[in-house]
């Protein structure tokens, strides 16, 4: 029988833990229940998982909070990390790309294509991902100021359908929504769950513009 526990830096007795990855510039969050100790935990460490002869490290996570929980089994400490995306939520980026002239048409000192754009936020954000799957045609405008460059990439990556993936490794990724291998049948399935949420139609749809102004000159 495989022998299945959970360590952190700090923590002496992990009754339970669970951890649900999921995309985005959002942190997935690690579960703990844990025993009530006196020893200090560790600020920012790593979660490790293993099950038999399989380990699973989730680098860089960060003790987010804990509360006491009193029941039927004694008082347990219910004890939640963040994964190191964490560390997204801070930083900044400035700059003004694609800016158009008064025709309209791009300047070219700031002409970025939407894969540098994205490249200028990986590397504020510390991290290195491969861009190739972002269309390069269109010529989004960025304008930066102290901008949190998370946020930056994933407004770029959003009008492409694209989205931000920490992925099981710890290395960063860029894919495509809706896209991918379907789930294997699952003899040991306990529970599975079917969902749909379909979007609101609206009755009308109508176009405002702002009003016009003429000038003549005689």
């Amino acid at each position: 029988m495989n022998h299945s526990y959970a360590t952190y830096p700090g923590v002496q007795n992990v009754l339970s833990a669970t951890y649900t990855l999921t995309a985005g510039i959002t942190p997935s969050v690690v579960q703990m229940e844990i025993i009530p100790q006196t020893q200090q935990i560790a600020a920012v460490g790593d979660v490790v998982f293993v099950h038999g002869t399989t380990t699973l490290t989730i680098p860089g996570c960060r003790a987010d909070q804990a509360s006491m929980v009193r029941g039927s089994n004694g008082t347990l400490v219910s004890f939640s990390l963040m994964d190191r995306r964490w560390k997204w939520k801070f930083g900044e980026i400035y700059g003004h790309y694609n800016q158009r002239d008064a025709d309209g048409l791009i300047i070219t000192a700031t002409e970025k294509t939407p894969q540098q754009l994205a490249t200028l936020c990986l590397q504020a954000m510390g991290e290195a991902a491969d861009v190739a799957s972002i269309p390069n045609n269109a010529r989004p405008e960025a304008e930066w100021v102290a901008e949190n460059p998370a946020e930056a990439l994933a407004n770029i990556l959003e009008p492409f359908g694209l989205i931000i993936v920490l992925q099981i490794d710890s290395t960063v990724a860029i894919r495509q929504q809706g896209v991918g291998a379907a789930l294997p049948e699952n003899a040991n399935l306990v529970e599975q769950q079917i969902s749909s949420n379909p979007p609101e139609v609206p009755a009308t749809i109508r176009v405002l513009g702002a009003p016009n102004r003429y000038q003549a000159r005689l």
